[in-house]
């Protein structure tokens, strides 16, 4: 797995390195399955929750840290 499209992260004014939302999301649609398969380099044949979860854990990893301080940053409280 490997990051291959340097438009889905960008330097901040501070220099840090940071997710570029609006980048990834104009490239891919909010589709999970171009995401997939743009990143892992793999088809996408997911038919289940179970298959589509895997799928996501595989795509967060593939971007690592920075990534994941990008979710926790946006993530939302789910009150149950």
């Amino acid at each position: 797995m490997r990051r291959i499209r340097p438009e889905f992260f960008r330097q901040n004014l501070r220099g840090a390195w940071e997710f570029n939302y609006v980048g990834a999301k104009n490239a891919l649609r909010d589709d999970l399955a171009v995401l997939y398969e743009t990143v892992v380099k793999t088809q996408y044949g997911a038919h289940f929750t179970q298959d589509d979860a895997e799928a996501l854990v595989q795509i967060c990893v593939a971007y690592g840290k920075a990534f994941q301080d990008y979710v926790d940053y946006k993530a939302a409280y789910f009150p149950f």
